[in-house]
């Protein structure tokens, strides 16, 4: 697709990735562990987490024992994902991710604390991002390994689940929902 670079590793965004059951950030050049970042992000993740009572009361649910705990579990889930655009700016903006974390469709509190809100499959994902990056459907159907006929099917899927009614409007979808930044869709 392109050849851009984790954010934080060359500038000062930061970008956290969840590994396995971990959350490492990177982070200043440096992969450090979730609970090393300096309380000045910590804050502003907590603020983030305050501001969605849907994702507070869920993870209450999940019945997690303490504040660093929870915190963790909600940055893991909300921005645990690489797609190469920041999930902290250097400007302060936290712009969450969707990642596959395995528990798609059996996790209780999908949609809730990650950002699954539209309900999309990993493929239409994975289409949608593609879409929005200017591909033509045969050149996604090589790329995804599918059948172009696939592919529109899930097109015309996204259509109706975004109110589309052009790859115009899916990259403006796109864009506005952190699915890609707007560096991506001028590479």
């Amino acid at each position: 697709m392109n050849n851009a670079l984790i954010p934080g590793l060359f500038d000062d965004h930061l970008e956290m990735v969840a590994i396995d059951e971990d959350l490492k950030v990177v982070f200043r050049g440096m992969s450090i562990p979730f609970e090393d970042l300096p309380e000045a992000i910590l804050a502003k993740i907590r603020s983030e987490l305050n501001l969605d009572i849907e994702a507070r009361m869920a993870l209450k649910e999940w019945g997690l024992k303490d504040e660093a705990e929870t915190l963790k579990q909600f940055a893991w889930c909300r921005f645990g994902g690489v797609d190469l655009s920041p999930d902290l700016t250097s400007c302060g903006k936290l712009t969450p991710d969707y990642h596959e974390c395995g528990k798609r469709g059996t996790c209780p509190f999908e949609g809730k604390i990650c950002v699954n809100k539209f309900n999309f499959t990993r493929r239409e994902e994975e289409v949608l991002k593609l879409i929005a990056l200017g591909y033509p459907e045969k050149l996604i159907a090589v790329d995804l390994g599918i059948a172009q006929v696939t592919v529109a099917k899930f097109r015309k899927s996204l259509f109706i689940k975004t109110n589309s009614i052009s790859s115009v409007d899916l990259t403006r979808f796109a864009i506005k929902n952190n699915f890609i930044s707007q560096e991506n869709e001028t590479d």
